[in-house]
């Protein structure tokens, strides 16, 4: 049970983390997240900035993606 409950944590992370990759890809040029990369300490900070602001999903959102997704995994 633990280990399905970690899988699906899992998943949803995952899913979670391409939809703001998606988001931060649309609004950047410029990939943070590729090895070797740097960025400013100033881009950095102004990063967090724009983040902090939004757009942000409501818990009832989010509810609502996560069991769309589980629909969609059959779980």
């Amino acid at each position: 049970m633990n280990h399905l409950r970690s899988r699906l944590n899992n998943s949803l992370v995952f899913t979670i983390l391409v939809k703001m990759k998606t988001k931060i890809s649309k609004t950047k040029e410029r990939k943070w997240g590729v090895p070797g990369g740097t960025i400013s300490v100033e881009e950095f900070k102004a990063g967090i900035k724009a983040a902090e602001k939004g757009p942000f999903t409501t818990l009832e959102q989010l509810k609502k993606s996560v069991e769309e997704w589980k629909k969609s995994q059959n779980l």
